[in-house]
């Protein structure tokens, strides 16, 4: 969802593209698994509005599918390197308050390259291959240090445009269309964007809410 589009869709595929991911997800599928799993373990709430949002736009588009069934997740990116090396930024196209699962992947020494550098925290993480961190990517400025010569590194990213979010709020059409077909209905999403925004934040889990819903759980069985 972006650039034009007016509908969610699927990106077009020839048949030899349709094999090389098909081939490529079977590939990942344990790896995709861990980020799902991590996601909603710490996650809960805002997961639960990913694959809420999900749901909805399967729901009212049968041509609409998922590559990794079980995951929150409606996109990903896969940079083949061989020497992936991430310059700083934001993911504009991102939901601003959402996450987005970062991992590595190749034979790279994580000591003296690839750490994760975060702008804003000030923080710089040492990232091994095969690790996962979760950055919400539209907020936070975001790189990685290079690696040395004859090293290799990929990275494996998820995430759903915030397009996906907008046109489900704004009554599966875009905000384009709703300001043209309604102008009282665009004034109130227009209205309710703080809250949204600190709807979204709320969602993010404390250590003292996981805490407290496991107990949850153990007192119910």
């Amino acid at each position: 969802m972006g650039n034009g589009s007016t509908e969610p869709h699927c990106l077009a595929e020839s048949d030899i593209e349709k094999e090389i991911h098909s081939n490529f997800a079977r590939e990942v599928k344990q790896y995709v698994h861990h980020f799902t799993v991590s996601a909603k373990l710490w996650m809960p709430d805002l997961m639960k509005q990913y694959t809420e949002l999900q749901l909805e736009l399967l729901a009212i588009n049968s041509l609409l599918k998922t590559m990794f069934p079980d995951s929150p997740f409606c996109a990903f990116t896969m940079n083949m390197g061989p020497r992936t090396v991430c310059l700083g930024h934001r993911d504009f196209w991102n939901l601003v308050y959402g996450t987005c699962p970062i991992g590595a992947l190749g034979p790279f020494n994580h000591r003296t390259g690839g750490h994760i550098i975060l702008h804003e925290p000030k923080l710089i993480i040492e990232f091994r291959r095969g690790d996962v961190i979760f950055v919400p990517s539209g907020a936070v400025t975001h790189e990685n240090v290079p690696i040395s010569e004859g090293e290799v590194r990929y990275s494996f990213t998820m995430y759903t445009p915030g397009g996906l979010f907008r046109y489900a709020w704004c009554g599966m059409q875009t905000v384009k269309d709703l300001r043209k077909k309604d102008a009282s209905l665009y004034a109130r999403y227009i209205g309710e964007g703080a809250g949204r925004w600190e709807d979204g934040w709320r969602r993010y889990s404390t250590i003292d809410d996981l805490i407290s819903r496991a107990q949850g759980s153990m007192e119910a069985k």
